[in-house]
């Protein structure tokens, strides 16, 4: 497990938190809250930031529905697309078995993340994806936030992992 930077550096992120606090309250003594539990007026102030991710047989996740800054930061509607398409090429595999994590422990993580290197403005970034049990009593969604700051520039614009912290739930 890589460490958060120093609490100084680290976004802090209010909505993060409340979309956290939502789906925890959700849980309550469980491994994970059901997906159809999810109502999205509960955390509408966070919704541009949210997506609901499924898992994919072959690995990592593809992205079911995706709120506007997600696609902003894109350039493109990317519902349908793999979570990993939001990550830069090199951070991929590790991001897919990250996001593996999340399905199978089941587990919860937390992303600190950085635009790749290009010409245009640095973005800081957090992500959080939390675990959901599908209607098949199976844990294959996920209930994902990812919030940049900063100017987008031209996308699409892609992340870079540079920390994380996987909570694996239950025994």
């Amino acid at each position: 497990m890589l460490p958060f930077p120093h609490a100084e550096r680290e976004m802090t992120d209010e909505l993060l938190e409340r979309v956290r606090r939502y789906w925890t309250d959700l849980r309550g003594a469980r491994l994970a809250p059901r997906r159809a539990e999810i109502d999205p007026r509960e955390i509408e102030e966070a919704l541009e930031f949210a997506m609901i991710l499924e898992h994919a047989p072959s690995g990592g996740a593809r992205i079911r529905i995706a709120g506007m800054h997600l696609c902003e930061l894109m350039g493109m509607e990317i519902r349908g697309m793999p979570a990993a398409a939001l990550i830069a090429p090199p951070d991929r595999a590790r991001f897919d078995r990250l996001i593996g994590e999340v399905f199978a422990a089941p587990a919860m993580l937390d992303l600190s993340l950085n635009s790749t290197p290009t010409a245009q403005p640095r973005l800081e970034a957090r992500a959080l994806f939390l675990p959901l049990v599908s209607d098949l009593d199976e844990t294959s969604r996920a209930l994902g936030y990812l919030r940049a700051e900063g100017n987008i520039g031209t996308p699409p614009r892609r992340m870079t992992l540079i920390s994380h912290r996987l909570r694996r739930l239950g025994g």
